[in-house]
This record gives structure tokens, sequence and C-alpha cells, in this order.
């Protein structure tokens, strides 16, 4: 780029340098965010690199205190937000800010602060603060390495969780750099993330989202007079977590010899903290407040239709009631006997009915934890998942046969809570 050619950096003067570095460093951070770059978007990141070398030397020999990862000339630069003038460490704090709200889904805490959260097809340890575990199998090999006690080969991650816990103390509590993968996993394998439900990344044992819960009504005013007076009415939903767990078994035989098991359990715990999710998230807890589960929503909408009576019409009716409230439903979520039988419905001369018009944007979706006698309909982004990142690991060989049989049992838990941030954005069909 000409604006970055040596001859331009070098022609600038100290104030106009510092803003150039500031902007080959965010434009060097938009191109590696990008997962699948182009040999043209290659070539570019090499060149703002370049730029950004030559840049932090000139500044360094003026004494802009440019730090260099490995030292010398030839390292990396590094620089210390604390070090740069004010103005532009908050100029910069903005437009990362910017970037990062373009990028994920942003809610605003009651205090101002930004909370980030991921949707179906981002990752959760892709979320602003987060740092992914390069170890691909990190969760894997900590169970496999405290349980056999055999630590060759483990990355500095799985080692330093594995020195901040003792099995004898029953168990390990695992960073978010390793635990941050498991939730990927498990995003990909719960049916409500991929019906559109974020995932926040909560950062306190409790989240307090500011929402609107009546907006104002504009008319028409008559000259000389005043306008109708409507109110704009403000609530608030609290995310308090809870624990959300659950009981994996394995032999020590699989443990200790099975090449594949630290792919194996992350998978296994993967996919059974998706079904808990998905189940919590729908039906909520029995005997308790919290969670309570989307079902368990009175203020949610309701249509009673005779099990007999449900059709595609039918869900085109509940999809109309929940657009009547200015919402566009996305999802329509059932139970897997009811999804088939719908996808199966045919006319007088058996042919295939098909979805009609009014939900060719909806997408149908089944499960298993949806009750029998209930569906769903709606845009379940407006139903949030909080989770608190890390978990812990406890480990037992006693009980429920376990030590007779050569056994290791694992409970793995997390902290996390749901809630309905629109309650007009769905309508429950009660089959009746």
């Amino acid at each position: 780029m000409d604006l970055y050619a040596p001859a331009k950096l070098k022609s600038m003067g100290h104030k106009q340098l510092q803003e150039a570095r500031a902007d080959i460093m965010q434009e060097i951070s938009d191109l590696e965010a990008v997962r699948n770059r182009s040999s043209v978007q290659e070539v570019g990141l090499r060149n703002l690199r370049a730029s950004l070398e030559i840049a932090s030397d000139i500044l360094a020999e003026r004494g802009d205190g440019v730090l260099r990862a490995g030292g010398g000339s030839g390292g990396r630069p590094v620089h210390d937000p604390l070090e740069l003038p004010r103005g532009e460490r908050l100029r910069q704090e903005r437009r990362q800010e910017q970037r990062d709200h373009a990028r994920y889904m942003t809610y605003r805490a009651i205090d101002g602060s930004p909370v980030y959260a991921v949707g179906s097809g981002q990752r959760y340890s892709d979320i602003p603060g987060m740092t992914p575990s390069e170890d691909p199998h990190a969760i894997g090999n900590l169970v496999r390495a405290a349980l056999t006690g055999n630590r060759s080969g483990l990355s500095a991650e799985v080692s330093a969780a594995l020195s901040e816990g003792a099995l004898t103390q029953g168990g390990y509590a695992v960073p978010s750099v390793l635990s941050s993968s498991v939730i990927d996993l498990m995003q990909a394998n719960s049916v409500l993330v991929n019906s559109g439900m974020p995932v926040i990344n909560l950062t306190s044992d409790n989240l307090t989202i500011a929402r609107v819960t009546s907006v104002p009504e504009f008319s028409v005013k008559i000259e000389n007079q005043e306008f109708d007076e409507s109110d704009m009415t403000f609530g608030a939903v609290k995310i308090v977590p809870k624990m959300i767990g659950c009981l994996i078994r394995a032999s020590l035989e699989v443990i200790e010899d099975g090449p594949n098991f630290p792919a194996l359990i992350e998978d296994t715990i993967a996919k059974a903290f998706a079904a808990q999710i998905d189940n919590y998230g729908l039906n909520g807890v029995a005997g308790t407040q919290s969670p309570k589960g989307i079902f368990a929503e009175t203020d949610i909408a309701s249509t009673d239709v005779a099990a007999a009576s449900l059709s595609w019409l039918s869900l085109s009716a509940a999809s109309l009631a929940v657009k009547n409230r200015n919402h566009m439903p996305s999802v329509a979520l059932m139970t897997p006997t009811r999804e088939h039988a719908l996808l199966e419905s045919v006319d007088l001369q058996d042919r295939w009915l098909g979805p009609p018009p009014t939900l060719a944007n909806t997408t149908i979706l089944s499960s298993t934890q949806v009750p029998a006698a209930k569906e769903i309909i709606g845009d379940f982004s407006q139903f949030v998942l909080g989770l608190r990142n890390g978990f812990r690991l406890d480990f037992t060989d006693v009980g429920a046969g376990a030590f007779e049989k050569n056994q290791r049992v694992f409970r793995v838990y997390w902290r996390g809570n749901f809630a309905v941030l629109d309650e007009t954005a769905f309508q429950v069909i009660n089959v009746t």
C-alpha cells in the first residue's frame, strides 16, 4: 500500500507515524481474524507486517518505547498499551470494541459494559478475551494424565492445570483456556444452540441485562396540538449461574491403552453436556425455580391443538402469531416423531405435502428433549444461555461397582443458566 511505503513512513511526523502504526496493527488484526484468506490477502498481510516492522523501528529510534519479543530488531513488535498516548489508546480501544461488536453478539450489562456471546456457527473460544488452547485434546489428555499418573508429552497448559489440583482433594479446576474447546463441541451438538440460542460468556457470578418491555407508539401531530404521550418502559433480565453437570464412566483399560481416548472423552463430555443443556433449557429442573426451562415460562403465549389436527397449517398459524408480535420466527422445534410425521404428510393422491410459503424461512428441528405434548416456534436469539467459563473434573473408582469393574467415574460440572429476553418472540403449541 502506498500509505505504508517505507519512504512515506520515514517522512511522517512522530504523531502521524504513531497513528499510521496503530492503523497498520488494526489491519493486521482484521486480516489475521479471517480464517480462509485468499492469496491476495496473504500478500497484503505480509506487506503490512513488513510495514509494521519499519514503522516500529523508526519510532524506536525516536524513543517511542517499542518492545520486541525475543529482543533485537528482528523480533515481533509488542506494544504496552499504557505506553501509548491516552488519546491513541482510547481510540484503539473504541475501534477494538466496535470490531468485536460487529463480529459477535453483544449485550449490554446494566452497568453499560459489553458482554459477548456466540451463536450457531461461531466458536465460544473465539469470544474476545478468550485464549483457546493450542492442545487439540487438552481435556482428554488432562483426564488420562490425572488417572494414570503418566504426565509425559503434556502441553504446558495441561501440566499447569494438573499442578493446580490434586486427585486426593476431589479433582481439578479446569481453566477457561482448556474448557472453551469442549464448549465449542457442546455448541455443535446442542439443538438449542443450532436453533439460534446465543451462548453468553459470563464474566461474573450474576449478569443483569437491560431490556425494553414496552415500546413507544408514534402518532401524527395535529397542528397547534400536543403529541400523544407514549411511554417506553424498561426491565431487566438477571442471569444467576447454577450448577450444570453430568457423570461419565470409563474402564481403566480404555483410559490407559486407547489411542483415541483423549478425543473420545472430549466428545463424550461435549455430547452429554449438550443433552443436559437442551433438557434444562427446554424443561428446567423439576422442583426448583432455576433453571426454569422455556416451556415453563408462563408469559409465553400458547395454542392448544388436538394431536389429530397437527399439520403444516397449525404450525403456520403459530408462526403468524409470532409475526403479529413483530418477530420473525426462525425455528420450529418438536419431537423427532412429530417431525417425521409432519414431513411424511401427503394429500389425497399420496403426494408429499411440503411446508407452505409462510414457513419458507423457518427451519424445522427436532430433539428427544422436547416433551411429547409440546412444540415451540420462534426467534431463539431471544433465549440465551449464560456460562461461567471453566469447569471442574472430579474422579472416583468407588461406588456403583466401579472398583470391582476397574472403572473410573467422571463428574463434570459447569455453572450456567438460561434467560428469556423477550417472551413475545415465541409461541408454544400444546398438543391435546
